[in-house]
Order: C-alpha cells, then sequence, then structure tokens
C-alpha cells in the first residue's frame, strides 16, 4: 500500500444463521472498490467464534473500518461488542451512516443509499489519508 490508498476493514457483525449482513457487506465493498484509494478487508465476525490477536491485528493494520450490523432490540450484536473491547485504543473515532436494505439484498431508496456510501467513503478517506502518513512516521503507540 501506498500513501494515495488506505486500508479499510468491513466487519460483518451479525454471526446469527440465516443473517443478512453479508449481503449488505458485499454492496458496500462493491461501492469501496469503485474507488481507486481503498485497499478492502473483509472481517466476518461468524468466522472468527471470539476475539482473537488475528482479529486485533487486522483491525489494528486498518487506516478506518465500517460495521455492517443488524439492530438487534436498539442496540448492537454481543460478538460486535466483545470485538470492539477486544482491540483496545486503537479505534477512537466513530463516523456513521444508516441504510435499509429490501429482502433480496437492495438498497430501499438506491440513489440515496449510493451517495451516502460516497459520503461515507469520503469522510474515511480524509481521516484515513493523512494516518496512513502518522501511522508510518509513529506508529500507535511510541
Amino acid at each position: 500500500m501506498n500513501s494515495t490508498t488506505f486500508a479499510l476493514a468491513v466487519i460483518i457483525a451479525s454471526v446469527r444463521e440465516g443473517r443478512f449482513g453479508p449481503v449488505v457487506a458485499d454492496w458496500f465493498v462493491g461501492q469501496a472498490k469503485q474507488r481507486d484509494d481503498v485497499n478492502v478487508d473483509v472481517i466476518d465476525l461468524a468466522d472468527t467464534p471470539s476475539p482473537s490477536a488475528n482479529f486485533a491485528s487486522r483491525i489494528g493494520a486498518a487506516d478506518a473500518f465500517v460495521v455492517v450490523t443488524p439492530e438487534y432490540n436498539h442496540g448492537y450484536p454481543g460478538p460486535l461488542k466483545t470485538a470492539i473491547d477486544s482491540v483496545g485504543r486503537e479505534t477512537v473515532s466513530f463516523h456513521g451512516a444508516h441504510a435499509q436494505f429490501d429482502e433480496h439484498g437492495a438498497p430501499r431508496e438506491p440513489a440515496a443509499v449510493n451517495t451516502a456510501a460516497g459520503v461515507l467513503l469520503d469522510q474515511l478517506a480524509w481521516w484515513a489519508h493523512p494516518l496512513v502518513r502518522a501511522r508510518a512516521a509513529h506508529p500507535y503507540g511510541t
């Protein structure tokens, strides 16, 4: 990776059978891959039954991350909380976007959702590009 690209981790938070998260994550990854300044790493929490050093190292290597999560009882899934808690202070800034998808995986309002994804990716790039340079010069914690 060079200073003109940033590493984006896309986290699929649901681990339930029959979950819809991978459909939404695939859509978002498709949006991200339309850009030439991002390298995507998809982290599926269903593939990581408990937080591990691998999860922490992958998040630590990311310059930005997006969490694709369902809403359960007005909150997020327990495995996501556990995963975030396992990482530590490397993750200090959260920016959010909300989108609804139908049962076939299509955005309910495609133009609005595509615009929101573009704005979110622009915001992530705004933060991530300087972070790439800063992390190269002064790794976190040094």
